[in-house]
């Protein structure tokens, strides 16, 4: 198979992100000015809950399937049983995650006010697994993913200015990104027998592979813990309003983040076939990574923390000013956010779980 040029799947990435930016610029204003303040607010916090059911759903597959799956991927067999195992190990971790959703929303809590919303949105769980999003991320079909992504935003955007026209219209808002979505990753997982046939094994060994997912898993946590704990905490102890407001900070955060981390996704694959393969060639792209991060980052930061309101005034309207200082203290985040997925990339070993396919 024919390496493809990093460069390129890197622009090709920013394309996405910057469609992930710009597509959230047109419809989040037309929404919260919309819905107000309040009802953004009740389905960020049901977004919030679901989130960290995602992450115990995702255990880390994504990226572990990534680096595993680039170094074995010219041997059709071989990475037929590892796609088989993952997939596997991620419909059990799908199905736990549902179950413990079930018995929260059965407890006499806050939650009980959100059971729909939380409902609704839980669907991108079972969404998100069968897109087996990693097995493109492993053969670097990057432009794939940006037609996958692009239709994605083309169709929720459609669906909001169509369905959502009065402010207790936010079940159908909540509703629309997980159709959209949705419906784009059913089509992921017919067209992904271009690389593999998926199917349930009743040997995913799991006790192989869950070390590591593990590490990755609890990296993740720890950061969207830092960042998305502070939604549910204010909407536990606060109102909907105040979460609707931190809410736009929260979403300029995501955006710049992703557009920063689409520069680092796209070399993950290579950088798992060089630790293995070329020593020499993993750390010249690991300090070509390193030092293109720390060249963004900073400016990136410094420009936050001065047109800060600004932004705010964009996304959000007057209405949402206050989240001013908050997207202020969440964009110093980045820069740790940033070099964290990078250290983490570094120090994985990958040796011991190759064993378990090969």
């Amino acid at each position: 198979m024919k390496e493809k040029s990093i460069k390129l799947n890197a622009i090709i990435n920013v394309i996405k992100v910057m469609m992930s930016i710009i597509f959230p610029v047109i419809t989040f204003p037309y929404a919260s000015r919309v819905l107000g303040t309040d009802n953004i607010g009740k389905v960020q916090f049901a977004v919030s809950i679901v989130e960290y059911l995602s992450l115990i759903a995702a255990l880390g597959i994504n990226t572990y399937a990534t680096r595993e799956g680039a170094i074995i991927r010219k041997d059709k067999e071989k990475f037929q049983k590892f796609a088989n195992q993952i997939f596997t190990i991620n419909i059990i971790t799908t199905a736990i995650s549902y179950l413990i959703m079930i018995f929260m929303l059965m407890l006499p809590t806050k939650l009980e006010n959100y059971r729909y919303l939380i409902l609704i949105q839980s669907l991108s769980i079972l969404f998100t697994t069968i897109g087996v999003e990693w097995i493109y991320n492993i053969y670097e079909e990057y432009a794939y993913i940006t037609k996958k992504s692009i239709m994605t935003h083309v169709i929720s955007m459609i669906l909001l200015f169509l369905f959502v026209r009065k402010s207790e219209h936010y079940y159908i808002y909540a509703l629309i990104s997980v159709i959209a979505g949705g419906s784009v990753n059913i089509f992921n997982f017919l067209h992904a027998r271009k690389y593999c046939k998926l199917r349930l094994t009743k040997k995913p060994h799991l006790k192989e592979h869950i070390k590591s997912m593990i590490v990755l898993f609890s990296n993740t946590l720890a950061i969207k813990i830092y960042v998305n704990s502070d939604v549910i905490i204010l909407g536990m102890m606060t109102s909907d309003f105040n979460v609707g407001l931190y809410t736009v900070s929260v979403k300029v955060y995501e955006i710049i983040k992703q557009m920063i981390n689409a520069v680092t996704s796209v070399t993950l694959p290579r950088m798992s076939l060089y630790a293995n393969e070329d020593k020499e060639k993993f750390n010249h792209l690991l300090e070509m990574l390193l030092k293109s991060i720390l060249t963004l980052i900073i400016p990136t930061i410094i420009g936050i923390v001065i047109i800060s309101k600004q932004i705010i005034l964009l996304i959000g309207g007057t209405e949402y000013i206050q989240a001013t200082a908050s997207l202020q203290i969440l964009s110093i985040a980045l820069g740790f956010a940033t070099i964290a997925n990078i250290l983490v990339s570094r120090n994985f070993n990958s040796k011991q779980t190759r064993k378990t396919f090969i």
